[in-house]
């Protein structure tokens, strides 16, 4: 005997529900995110500043030393350095760069700049633990606050769909009376000034 699968009844109280969770939902994902790329942009931005700042003292420490020899972990013309700052070198430039890594992980942060003789002078170190742990918290907040906001959504939504759909019903009622014959029906609704206020009756006699 084949089984009869029962119809699945969504009621308006729930698809409203449903629908302000999504929508908090999706604001909440989009406000991290761009959130959590702001402060990331931020922090990195602030690394390679301080790296440049480091390798230009370690620089006037190098030109100025007998023998001149590379400190505070500069080297030079450094075979790892990136091919982003290569060019820059030959064009006679300083810059900084963030190298990635594919195996995850904290990025490097490279600071580079082209000595008088020819020669790189380059400086590079991991983003700071401190950073990324300030990355973490950053983006533990930002879920809490995303559940929040879809929890949040969801009670509303259950709220106000449940008032609207009790207003709904008492309409159905009131016009299956009039549909029966009743010409005395009176439906409540609320008073369009402000809410809250003391509700207003509106009574309306069908004739036929």
């Amino acid at each position: 005997m084949p089984v009869k699968l029962l119809p699945l009844r969504t009621g308006v109280r729930w698809k409203i529900a449903v629908a302000i969770a999504a929508v908090g939902a999706l604001i909440a994902i989009t406000l991290s995110v761009v959130v959590h790329n702001a402060a990331r942009i931020s922090m990195l931005d602030n690394a390679r500043e301080v790296q440049m700042e480091r390798l230009l003292f370690a620089q006037r420490m190098y030109e100025t030393s007998k023998p001149k020899e590379p400190r505070f972990g500069t080297k030079i013309n450094d075979p790892a350095l990136p091919s982003q700052l290569h060019q820059l070198m030959r064009d006679k430039r300083r810059g900084t760069y963030v190298q990635e890594h594919r195996h995850g992980g904290p990025p490097d942060v490279w600071a580079a700049v082209p000595l008088a003789n020819g020669d790189v002078l380059s400086l590079h170190i991991p983003f700071a633990d401190r950073s990324a742990t300030i990355m973490s918290d950053l983006d533990r907040a930002l879920v809490i606050g995303s559940v929040s906001v879809v929890f949040g959504g969801c009670a509303l939504g259950v709220l106000i769909g449940g008032q609207l759909s009790r207003r709904l019903r008492k309409a159905a009622v009131a016009a299956g009376r009039v549909a029966q014959g009743n010409t005395d029906v009176r439906v409540r609704t609320p008073s369009a000034d402000s809410y809250g206020t003391r509700p207003t009756t509106w009574r309306g006699r069908w004739t036929p």
